[in-house]
Parts: structure tokens; C-alpha cells; sequence
């Protein structure tokens, strides 16, 4: 599946608990504890390994 977000872009994910998956809120949070363990963190995830020189900008708001 190719990933057709430009590279540097910023990705706002935003809905219900199933979004948050337990995000650390504080505002000098660990990057991967701000995403939470659910399924915002594991498509950053996904995300950075298959295109690693995009440096997408990720941003949990569940």
C-alpha cells in the first residue's frame, strides 16, 4: 500500500477512547507515550518504517 501523505505533512488523528488508547496527556511527553498503545501509534509506526525520510509530523487527539 503506498502512503500518499507528502513528506514533513502533519497528522492529526482525533475521535473517541478507541483514538486515545491511553495517550500520556502531559505536554512534555515521551513522543511514542503521547501517541497511546493503540492503533494511532502502531500506523506512525507502520508508517515511519515504510517511508523513514518522510518525517511525518504525528498528533494523537483522541
Amino acid at each position: 500500500m503506498p502512503l500518499n501523505v507528502p513528506a514533513g505533512s502533519h497528522i492529526l488523528f482525533q475521535g473517541d477512547s478507541i483514538t486515545d488508547g491511553g495517550r500520556d496527556r502531559r505536554p512534555h511527553a515521551d513522543a511514542n507515550a503521547a501517541l497511546g498503545h493503540g492503533y494511532v501509534y502502531l500506523v506512525a509506526a507502520r508508517a515511519a518504517t515504510r517511508a523513514p525520510g518522510h518525517r511525518w509530523r504525528v498528533t494523537n487527539r483522541g
